[in-house]
């Protein structure tokens, strides 16, 4: 029973980093991660997958058997070292530039639209 609420805590905390990373709200491992999504690298998915399926089969007496711990601690700290390096506010600062970015560039190719359009038509 001591290992159910070994890996029950430490998806808590997992959960808790993906929340810190990426607002995923408080709902769980699994939904945290379906909500970070593709934001997350698919090794890293994989990972969190791992330990969701621990997770729900450490619940049952007769699975908790199979869990192999030694591969359940390497994804659990493979997760836990990425979620640990993302920095929230530098996320915000580069999802605001990449949007600024895509705006400046659409703003650009209609700018050169808008001339080209007017030379065409004689105005320049």
């Amino acid at each position: 029973m001591a290992d159910m609420t070994d890996i029950s805590d430490e998806a808590r905390q997992l959960e808790e980093l993906l929340d810190r990373g990426f607002g995923t709200g408080g709902q769980g491992l699994a939904t945290a991660l379906r909500k970070a999504g593709r934001r997350l690298p698919r090794r890293i998915r994989r990972a969190g997958q791992a330990v969701v399926q621990a997770e729900m089969m450490a619940g049952h007496p007769k699975l908790v058997r199979q869990i192999d711990r030694r591969r359940l601690g390497q994804e659990a700290a493979r997760l836990r070292s990425y979620l640990e390096e993302i920095d929230p506010k530098a996320r915000r600062i580069d999802m605001a530039l990449t949007i600024l970015r895509s705006l400046a560039l659409n703003a650009l190719l209609l700018g050169a639209l808008l001339l080209a359009l007017a030379h065409w038509r004689g105005w320049l």
